[in-house]
């Protein structure tokens, strides 16, 4: 097993790109789980066979986004209308609970005093 923290975090644009292709060719020569780290959600769901969300504390699993295009995948999957689903649902967790955690910070620290 191979655990990488954002491996793709310093690279520019282009590099970034051939690294998401290169990584994938690895995988299917090697057949090795490799745990990613992702900050980015359009290369977790580019990458990943499996993507989920995480809490930020203990590393508990929230959700794991179903509906994963297919492989072999290509750059060009970016723009297709399965992987945006995936990249929308993602997105849609992390909101939500965020916005949740905001909703329930704020109504305690701006509580309305009445005389």
């Amino acid at each position: 097993m191979l655990l990488m923290e954002e491996p793709l975090g310093a690279p520019d644009v282009m590099a970034r790109d051939v690294m998401n292709l290169e990584l994938p060719r690895i995988w299917v020569q090697r057949r090795k789980t490799a745990p990613f780290v992702k900050r980015c959600i359009d290369e977790a769901v580019l990458l990943a066979d499996r993507v989920v969300n995480m809490s930020s504390c203990r590393g508990r699993i929230i959700e794991e986004v179903p509906g994963k295009p297919p492989r072999p995948r290509k750059l060009e999957d970016r723009f297709s209308p399965l992987f945006g689903a995936a990249g929308n649902r993602a997105r849609a967790c992390i909101y939500g609970r965020r916005s949740a955690a905001l909703e329930r910070k704020t109504n305690h620290t701006h509580r309305e005093v009445t005389p």
